[in-house]
């Protein structure tokens, strides 16, 4: 950053200032001062933390949370940032050690997070984290531990959303040298300060703290009471913003701020006071939702997995131990156990007697070292494997039931937690976006979203998705502003977009998705124009091309009239919706369904009052569609939903009318469909989806609450039920998930044994 601590050894004061004259000799003249607290905790400590809040901020202001060690080994920082164009941040920066050669290694990055060598700063890294956006007047909680591990110091953030509620493990780097804990920032504890960093002091910018402490090495915990007032040195120039600056205390917390027409109330040198007469900080104790247990008979592997409360204090340590019986009594037959605050899953190469059941009780203490309950699992084998999840809106009972398949059967077992409350009213309709990703062999969360229309009212809900185990939790922000009855939602398959259409306002309303936490931000022009009644809305597999059925008449389709599909190419980098020349284009009467086959060559519209599905042939330079030959294609009775195998081959219908899925080959040249036969599933079928390793196929039956299982015979396509499922309250909608299956970050030790 630009300003410098006067405490900075003059080496690096020396280089920072010719660096910058050398840039411009006017440079830092329009800079706003640095202001900063330094509190009264000048001894060693394991944990520290507070709470922040922006009410003011302008581009290129750092506002630094804490600061620690100055000079010495393990010093560093936290904070926030405001990066103007490239938005608002979190930042951890660590330098290298000063008493022996080497750097700091990252052990650990929140998916989103990004590292690189400090380059203005002398030599060090910084991580950094865009993905989990803070905004103005909300309040935050970064937390900062130390502690030794393989005779290292591992140094770790974690950041709380207040409003979310929900808690995120950015960083965790190990240090070349053990026993560094957080001590003094030169002659005083820790330090925040606010930083202009762009030479723009005409803005004012204020930073709010409060509730900070540390933890002593001992276990006492000791409130940032006293903060000393100060500014940091600059370069040595009085510009026209040299006495913006001003500090205090109001409304229970410390402020800074600086730049604009700030006029100082403090002088620099003067001690600030909080009062906090409590003994410890208030915390939440952390715990567990679910686990689960694998065994890899092959193998002779175990994998033990667990997902933590993301809205209580994140873990810290682990202890898993398997048992050969329900009651947990006796020695363990095996056990792990380590501090790693990423872990969530762990690995035993273990030989277990297949006569014998066995259970997992997985035991962990969060960051301020307090216990969670500990939750057990049975231990399954590969015959009893989950090989991915299904997730069902239940429109009568505003829920979502999750169930496991059974990787074998295709069997549903409802997943722990389920039914989820769908969050908004009339869930009609669900999505999944493409996949998160791994950083760094991490076992982090799945990183997929889910998302729900609601026909009951103008809002979507989102979820997170444990694909290792099926589990919901709902996003921050929860739900979001839709149009008017909000009947269907698609995701582009690089998880970029989502796009709502609205049945009654005639519209589709498009939506970028956060990477990071999942939450929407409407696209700019959003909604976009559609026909009438849009009813369902898809996008093909390369994300370029966006179609929309539109039923026609009669609000929720329930009258008779011609429908069309309105088709628009997607803008790569923004999402905006262009509409494609020529359309829209002609379907049958009252399509209530549209689907781009996986290979990105046709779209199918399945016409409910016309007992038919109409074919299409894509352009793939202009998105614009033809007619297939011998289009339309009949098909049963008020045909309400459709869906492909994975490889494109067959075509599945599922007839409301007739209560049945008719069967389709599709033709890989023309995209003609051939008929291969109907197979009877339960009453009133709104919707159909498969697996995505395409060995299992399930309807959802609103008259009946239910849910039809079938097999799918490779080759054919034909199915063979597997069994009915209860569901909630008339299940409209569909979504599966391949199971996700991860592996722990540190090798397992020991070898393989018998018990």
């Amino acid at each position: 950053m630009s300003a410098i601590c006067s405490t900075r050894p003059l080496g690096i004061v020396i280089s920072l200032l010719l660096i910058s004259l050398n840039t411009s000799l006017l440079n830092g003249q329009s800079a706003a001062p640095a202001a900063n607290l330094r509190y009264n905790d000048a001894f060693s400590g394991d944990v520290i933390m507070t709470r922040v809040s922006v009410p003011i901020t302008a581009a290129y202001t750092y506002d630094e949370t804490m600061g620690w060690n100055w000079t010495a080994d393990g010093a560093g920082y936290c904070g926030i940032q405001d990066n103007s164009s490239q938005g608002k941040n979190l930042i951890f920066s660590l330098w290298d050690p000063v008493s022996v050669n080497g750097q700091a290694q990252l052990v650990y990055a929140s998916p989103g997070g990004t590292i690189g060598r400090q380059t203005n700063e002398g030599s060090g890294w910084h991580y950094f984290n865009y993905t989990t956006p803070w905004n103005v007047n909300q309040w935050y909680r970064l937390v900062s531990r130390a502690w030794d591990y393989d005779g290292q110091t591992y140094f770790a953030m974690w950041y709380y959303d207040e409003t979310a509620q929900v808690w995120t493990h950015e960083v965790t780097f190990s240090y070349p040298v053990a026993g560094v804990r957080f001590n003094a920032y030169g002659a005083s504890g820790t330090i925040s300060f606010i930083e202009d960093f762009g030479d723009s002091g005409q803005n004012i910018r204020r930073v709010e703290f409060n509730d900070g402490w540390k933890r002593t090495t001992g276990g006492t915990w000791f409130p940032f009471t006293s903060a000393q007032f100060g500014l940091s040195d600059s370069i040595p120039v009085q510009g026209p913003y040299y006495n913006a600056y001003d500090a205090g205390v109001q409304n229970g917390s410390y402020y800074l701020q600086t730049g604009g027409n700030t006029q100082s109330t403090t002088a620099p040198g003067s001690t600030l006071t909080l009062a906090n007469a409590n003994a410890a900080p208030t915390l939440t104790v952390g715990e567990n939702l679910s686990a689960t247990a694998y065994y890899d008979t092959p193998s002779n592997q175990l994998m033990v997995s667990w997902v933590a409360d993301p809205k209580l204090s994140p873990p810290f340590t682990y202890k898993v131990e398997i048992f050969d019986n329900a009651g947990l009594n006796g020695t363990p037959v095996a056990a792990l156990s380590d501090t790693m605050p990423h872990a969530r899953s762990v690995v035993f190469d273990i030989r277990l007697r297949p006569e014998t059941s066995y259970y997992a009780r997985v035991t962990t203490s969060d960051i301020f070292d307090q216990p969670a309950v500990p939750i057990t699992a049975p231990v399954v084998s590969e015959s009893t494997r989950i090989s991915g999840y299904v997730f069902v809106a239940n429109t009568g009972s505003n829920t979502i039931s999750g169930y496991g398949i059974d990787a074998t059967t295709g069997a549903l077992t409802p997943t722990a937690g389920s039914p989820f409350s769908s969050e908004v009213a009339a869930p009609f309709s669900l999505a999944l976006p493409a996949s998160g990703h791994y950083r760094h062999r991490l076992p982090t969360p799945a990183g997929r979203f889910l998302y729900v229309a609601s026909h009951g009212d103008a809002r979507v809900g989102g979820f997170a998705v444990d694909s290792r185990i099926g589990a919901l939790s709902p996003i921050a922000g929860n739900t979001f502003s839709a149009g008017t009855i909000p009947i269907s939602v698609a995701v582009d398959p690089q998880g970029r977009f989502a796009y709502v259409a609205n049945a009654v306002s005639g519209d589709v309303s498009a939506f970028a998705v956060d990477p990071g936490t999942g939450t929407l931000a409407e696209i700019a022009g959003s909604p976009f124009a559609a026909g009438s009644n849009p009813f369902d809305v898809t996008i093909d597999p390369s994300g370029t091309f966006l179609y929309v059925a539109n039923c026609g008449l009669g609000q929720g389709c329930t009258g008779t009239g011609s429908g069309n599909i309105s088709a628009y190419r997607i803008n790569d980098q923004t999402g905006v919706l262009t509409p494609v020349p020529g359309q829209p284009y002609s379907a049958g009467a009252n399509p209530l369904a549209v689907a781009v086959e996986p290979n990105g060559h046709f779209v199918y519209v399945a016409n409910t009052s016309m007992q038919s599905v109409s074919g299409f042939r894509i352009n793939r330079v202009s998105g614009g569609l033809t007619p297939i030959p011998g289009s339309p294609f009949p098909a049963g009775s008020q045909p309400a939903s459709m869906t492909f195998d994975p490889g494109g081959q067959f075509a599945y219908v599922a007839n409301a009318g007739s209560n049945d899925v008719s069967v389709f080959t599709i033709d890989p040249e023309t995209g003609g469909l051939t008929p291969k036969g109907t197979f009877s599933v339960g009453v009133t079928p709104l919707a159909v989806a498969i697996d995505p390793a395409g060995r299992f196929l399930y309807t959802t039956n609103a008259a009946s609450s239910d849910i039809s299982a079938f097999s799918v015979a490779p080759g054919s396509g034909l199915l063979t039920l597997v069994g009915t499922y209860s569901a909630g309250v008339r299940p409209s909608s569909i979504a599966t998930v391949a199971a996700e299956t991860v592996r722990p970050f540190l090798p397992v030790r020991g070898p393989a044994f018998w018990k």
